[in-house]
């Protein structure tokens, strides 16, 4: 029967699936960065959350402390006590609407990074299962004797042909396309900082 030969991918396409699967990477390692910025709190994080519950932000509850401090001073003391507590107010404000852009981006590029990850890996899948078919209908076409089999076997390898092109264009289209992920995700990094 003989050994089936295995066509080998272009390099230039197998740089560009790696260059891919890298940027994943960093975008899921700038990811969890930016979580651990917008949010300080590990136990905020682990529940999946970026935002802080009501009156739960650190600067709620320093304004809220202030408030409490002022009352053991003077009325003629407060004023400076009053100004920080609006200053931390207003901290909190920005900090609340700091976290809620971030949770958008960070939603949006983790959904990259999923999402796009699972669909890359099954769309290679399927393209290694009918290369390998492809190349299972090469051979047989390779041993076969009769003019009838040759062109009925060279009728199926030109269809696996057909699929193993369709499929690898379908893997290469990820890569195509991140140029244009690369400009989102700076567009979004740029609207949170």
């Amino acid at each position: 029967m003989g050994i089936v030969e295995q066509t080998r991918l272009a390099p230039e396409f197998i740089a560009d699936i790696e260059k891919y699967y890298k940027y994943q990477g960093d975008v899921d390692k700038l990811v969890d960065r930016l979580e651990a910025v917008l949010q300080n709190n590990e136990t905020i994080l682990r529940l999946g959350n970026i935002e802080c519950g009501e009156k739960a932000d650190p600067y709620e509850i320093l304004a809220q402390n202030i408030n409490d401090f002022r009352s053991f001073h003077t009325e003629n003391a407060q004023a400076p006590l009053i100004e920080a507590e609006a200053v931390v107010k207003r901290l909190a404000i920005m900090n609340r609407a700091m976290q809620a852009k971030g949770r958008r981006t960070i939603r949006k590029m983790r959904r990259f990074v999923t999402q796009e990850q699972l669909a890359m890996i099954e769309a290679q899948k399927k393209l290694m299962q009918t290369r390998d078919m492809m190349d299972a209908a090469r051979h047989e076409l390779k041993q076969t004797r009769t003019t009838e089999m040759v062109e009925e076997k060279g009728k199926f390898y030109a269809r696996m042909v057909s699929e193993f092109d369709q499929q690898a264009a379908k893997v290469a289209a990820f890569p195509e396309h991140l140029p244009n992920d690369k400009k989102e995700h700076q567009k979004e990094l740029f609207d949170v900082c």
